[in-house]
């Protein structure tokens, strides 16, 4: 290994901080494949995305970040080779693969940059941004046969040509699963005041955090607004934690909603959908699914695949035939089928960590900054996976780098306040 004083030790280190950027720069070829590049070029856009990765292992002896979720993040990197081998149709498994690596990359560069590493709310603020411009732009960009109704109409008519020229649409349900990440941090910052000096900056934030559920709303993404619900109840709770009294109200209050509407009207209006129906026809995705995976138990059908190889090898009976159906409406159930039994359970161990790590974080009140964002970020994610019960916006999409930020965040504030004791992480 090279040793520390040698002039391209010193070399390598500068050369591996500017690894954000680098990936900052492939973002777009890998958001929009075919734009900028061949197809065919896909693969190889992808592995320079981990171009900088032998560098690390020159100057440090590892290829990835040293954190809980090196076990994880190695069994989902082994196995996507084998879901690229299987798939059907190979270029959509690139372009898959491509949104899922892109995630990966961010969190390896992102965590092993030692500037970010000391800020890690510069993560905060790229997502906060990221979020204000879904906020701007989503409503008026989704499809065209999206009625979002008020004066949003003119703007959404007037930019459809754009949008159609560009090739790209906004989906209500992928922008939706978006803003559900946002909220519960832009509402984090806004209940707590004492994180920052400038008194204002809590009051921008809670609008900017209005904002964004107003453009929520226009998705009519039931599912979302389920999530962010549950969401924005747990960032309270851990805000104010003696609101845990009266939950035992809102607990019977719920019940005697769930006794007098009936659980089935309740799951069919969270469920609907103008395209699959209710309750029944995710039911028939999800049993579909549940077939392939147990089919495919360790190599999955191909990575971005679902709807080439679930009509073929089980087809649908209540969902009408040629319904383009992309995935599993199941976020845990569509890692299983792209990535196999083995990538699901490195999903679930990732999952585990990061929120024993997020407990270990939030019993530490030393750092205003470092808990809010904290309390935010166990928001967003368990908003994901509420919303991951009936859809899968965050897997798959040009979306799924959104989590991996989280991911980042979350391991660096950790990190950078090791919790006592520290074995309190699962590792895999």
């Amino acid at each position: 290994s090279l040793q520390k004083p040698t002039q391209l030790y010193a070399t390598l280190i500068k050369l591996i901080a500017l690894e954000p950027i680098w990936i900052l720069g492939l973002t777009p070829a890998i958001l929009l494949p075919g734009r900028f590049m061949p197809l065919t070029w896909q693969p190889f856009l992808i592995l320079s995305l981990l171009l900088f990765r032998p560098l690390h292992w020159l100057t440090e002896r590892r290829w990835l970040p040293a954190t809980p979720l090196g076990g994880c993040l190695w069994v989902i990197l082994l196995v996507l080779p084998i879901n690229v081998w299987v798939a059907l149709d190979k270029a959509r498994a690139w372009q898959a693969v491509g949104y899922l690596v892109l995630g990966l990359a961010f969190y390896m560069a992102l965590v092993d940059n030692p500037y970010i590493r000391r800020k890690p709310q510069l993560i905060t603020g790229f997502l906060l941004l990221r979020g204000l411009g879904l906020t701007l732009l989503g409503p008026i960009l989704m499809a065209a046969d999206v009625v979002i109704g008020g004066p949003l109409v003119a703007w959404q008519k007037l930019l459809q040509p754009v949008s159609a020229q560009l090739g790209e649409t906004m989906n209500p349900n992928i922008l939706a699963g978006g803003l559900a990440l946002i909220i519960p941090i832009q509402a984090a910052l806004a209940l707590r005041h004492d994180w920052t000096k400038r008194r204002w900056v809590p009051i921008v934030t809670g609008s900017f955090c209005l904002c964004t559920v107003g453009a929520l709303w226009l998705t009519l993404s039931r599912g979302a607004d389920l999530a962010v619900i549950v969401a924005l109840a747990m960032v309270l709770l851990v805000r104010w934690p003696k609101l845990l009294y009266v939950s035992p109200l809102i607990v019977l209050a719920s019940a005697f909603y769930l006794y007098w509407r009936g659980p089935a009207h309740i799951l069919e209006l969270l469920t609907f959908n103008t395209k699959i129906g209710g309750l029944d026809g995710r039911m028939e995705i999800w049993s579909r699914a549940y077939y392939a995976l147990q089919d495919f138990i360790f190599t999955g059908i191909g990575i971005g695949n679902f709807n080439l190889v679930i009509p073929q090898l089980y087809p649908y009976i209540l969902i009408p035939s040629g319904l383009d159906i992309p995935h599993a409406h199941n976020l845990l159930l569509q890692i299983g089928v792209d990535l196999g039994l083995p990538g699901l359970i490195a999903y679930l161990g990732l999952l585990i960590n990061i929120f024993v790590m997020l407990i270990s974080l939030l019993r530490q009140r030393t750092k205003a900054l470092s808990w809010t964002l904290a309390a935010g970020a166990l928001g967003s994610i368990v908003a994901m996976l509420v919303h991951g019960m009936v859809d899968a916006t965050t897997w798959g999409t040009k979306l799924a780098f959104m989590p991996w930020l989280l991911f980042a965040l979350i391991t660096m504030l950790y990190l950078s306040e090791p919790p006592s004791p520290p074995e309190a992480t699962l590792s895999i």
